[in-house]
């Protein structure tokens, strides 16, 4: 809205990590399933798969630019 916002440096994001609101997610969802005691981890290895695709595909502006004419291709087909 252009106010000038300062580079937040606390923590989760001194952790050297990129995106830590994704990863937190993942590692919550994977600590639930352990927790309870689930025999089956596919459910969290989806939703990893899909957090993944979506911090370094679709969040990230070289992933933008290899799926834009996935897209662009796809809406021209179906006008």
């Amino acid at each position: 809205f252009g106010y000038k916002v300062e580079r937040v440096t606390c923590f989760p994001y001194n952790l050297n990590m990129n995106d830590p609101q994704y990863w937190g997610v993942v590692f919550c969802i994977f600590g639930i399933y352990l927790v309870v005691g689930a025999s089956s981890f596919v459910i969290p290895t989806f939703e990893l798969f899909w957090y993944v695709m979506s911090m370094k595909v679709l969040e990230n502006e070289r992933g933008r630019r290899w799926i834009e004419p996935l897209f662009k291709s796809a809406n021209a087909k179906s006008v």
